[in-house]
């Protein structure tokens, strides 16, 4: 997956919830990589997620995730 100079290479699923699955990344942004998890949800969960996007990012904490971008995808 490519858009506006970052490039994501899926390495492998890590798990799976009720709104989605979790799989570890190669994230490169500008030039910049970084190992990441990233997060694909389903459509039918996508109101819960937006609530979860929306806040995730407005908190600080060692043991909370960190959101570094957002993006929808239709496939």
């Amino acid at each position: 997956m490519k858009k506006n100079n970052k490039s994501i290479k899926f390495l492998e699923k890590i798990g799976q919830g009720e709104h989605g699955s979790i799989y570890l990344v190669e994230w490169t942004m500008n030039g910049k990589k970084q190992i990441a998890a990233l997060k694909r949800v389903t459509y039918s969960s996508k109101m819960c997620n937006d609530f979860e996007f929306s806040l995730l990012p407005k908190l600080s904490h060692p043991n909370i995730i960190k959101i570094m971008d957002c993006t929808e995808v239709q496939e």
